[in-house]
């Protein structure tokens, strides 16, 4: 019998990358979750210029740089997965994990203490490249709490949804206009409560090479006079981070 019934899982995946599915197989395994792999979409085979989910305008104007076809790929695998938790009535919630996610030994526990906690959160994030200036509102185990993010948590390998969350997401995350991790790191536009675990229980796989082909950061970037709405945008968001976290701190109080 699998564990959490109501939670289905689901790992993303590119087809040519068999050898990253075995591996996360195999760490999914031994939790007996529900789990099905959704084939990724292929971002070289993507025609950037002609894709209707893409605003190449608000992209440099967001982000100051060309869009990558392998992040589009990325964005548009992530939206796939809405789509297809949305489409069957069973699960309340859908765990959402790319191919490199690596487990604390307590993951488990973290789940389902989130299920038990779902009046607090539409979105959970599970990874993150950096702290997010958590703080705490809500204690899931012993060692790991529930936090409102007060600064940016970049990063998309590992987070847990419900269904509201699902349906906004797939309504307001398109056009694309930044990358996935950033574009979801804007609950105040989505209209979700966005959380975070700390300290994080997912790691990534830093050992495997990455698959999806990113080019070099700074590849396709805006010469610095034609980055200034991408400033603007960045100052502005940070801002609107900063008054809907202490607002939506403020209600823990």
């Amino acid at each position: 019998m699998h564990k959490l019934p109501q939670l289905m899982t689901y790992v993303i995946n590119l087809d040519r990358s068999t050898e990253r599915m075995a591996a996360m197989e195999a760490r999914l395994q031994p939790m007996g979750l529900r789990w099905t792999r959704v084939s990724a979409v292929e971002g070289k085979l993507l025609d950037l210029a002609t894709l209707p989910e893409l605003s190449v305008p608000g992209f440099l104007a967001k982000h100051g740089r060309q869009p990558k076809a392998a992040e589009v790929g990325c964005y548009l695998s992530h939206l796939k997965i809405y789509q297809a938790f949305l489409a069957q009535g069973e699960a309340q919630f859908a765990l959402v994990l790319e191919d490199d996610a690596i487990f604390a030994p307590d993951f488990t526990e973290v789940l389902e203490a989130l299920c038990q906690a779902a009046d607090d959160w539409d979105l959970v994030r599970l990874s993150g490249f950096h702290s997010g200036g958590p703080v705490g509102i809500r204690q899931l185990t012993p060692e790991r709490e529930l936090a409102i993010m007060f600064f940016q948590q970049t990063n998309s390998a590992a987070y847990i949804i419900n269904r509201q969350a699902a349906q906004a997401l797939r309504s307001r995350l398109v056009p694309i206009t930044l990358p996935f991790d950033h574009a979801f790191d804007r609950p105040w536009h989505v209209g979700i409560k966005a959380r975070m675990v700390s300290p994080l229980p997912v790691q990534l796989d830093w050992a495997q090479e990455s698959t999806i082909g990113y080019l070099p950061a700074d590849s396709g970037k805006l010469p610095w006079y034609r980055r200034f709405s991408t400033h603007r945008h960045r100052v502005i968001n940070e801002l609107r981070r900063g008054a809907h976290s202490l607002a939506d701190w403020l209600k823990h109080r």
